[in-house]
């Protein structure tokens, strides 16, 4: 899986839940230094190995800051865990680098009734960011893998299937736009679905519900960005 390095961009404030589940949690960095209400079970999960051990660009914890987070190595569309595990699931630009219709359904089955997620994506200015440094740099043979990343991102945003590389069937990747989150989750089973777009910024995140029938709802995590 290849990817970009990822950036120290946010902070996530969680309500009290029992069990946390992070999504390409890389070192687990993200959910480590969440704002957590009560002493919930953290685990994080990452197909890659060298992400979980800060490989690939992936940030570390802050420096003297314990990891108490369990971390898997697993795949995303396939999570190690029974159904209905986690009350709130979280994952930082994870998705971005899997089929997005597959891995709202494998998130579905994994939270339980009245569980929440808070996701980020790659939106669109992602690639226009990428196609500006492609000029500069005047590096034109990657321009057929963005028009592909791109090209994905209109299928999902018509709800359409999102296509795999023929050339390299280990990789994939795709931007977002909100709706076509709303689409795909919505498919999934999910309500509530919330996205909060960030003009020129090259991430969004959005928030949903899995539905509970009459059993309590969790309020969902809150994605706090920095100013600059």
């Amino acid at each position: 899986m290849s990817r970009q390095r990822i950036e120290r961009a946010l902070t996530i404030r969680i309500p009290e839940a029992r069990r946390i589940l992070d999504f390409g949690c890389g070192t687990g960095w993200v959910l480590a230094e969440a704002q957590l209400a009560g002493d919930p079970f953290l685990v994080g999960v990452d197909y890659s190995w060298e992400s979980l051990h800060g490989l690939n660009g992936v940030p570390t914890l802050q420096p003297g800051q314990a990891n108490p987070v369990r971390l898997v190595c697993g795949d995303g569309l396939r999570l190690p865990f029974a159904a209905e595990t986690f009350d709130v699931v979280i994952g930082h630009v994870s998705i971005p680098y899997m089929n997005t219709r597959a891995a709202f359904r494998e998130i579905h089955r994994v939270l339980s009734p009245g569980g929440t997620f808070l996701l980020t994506f790659h939106s669109f200015h992602f690639v226009y960011q990428w196609l500006l440094q492609t000029i500069r740099t005047r590096y034109w043979r990657g321009l057929p893998y963005k028009a592909y990343i791109a090209t994905n991102g209109v299928l999902n945003h018509f709800n359409l299937p999102q296509t795999q590389l023929w050339w390299r069937q280990s990789a994939f990747e795709t931007v977002n736009t909100p709706r076509g989150i709303r689409l795909a989750a919505e498919m999934a089973g999910f309500t509530d679905v919330v996205s909060h777009p960030r003009p020129n910024r090259i991430l969004f995140d959005a928030t949903a519900r899995k539905p509970s029938a009459g059993g309590p709802m969790m309020p969902p995590p809150e994605a706090i960005y920095p100013a600059t």
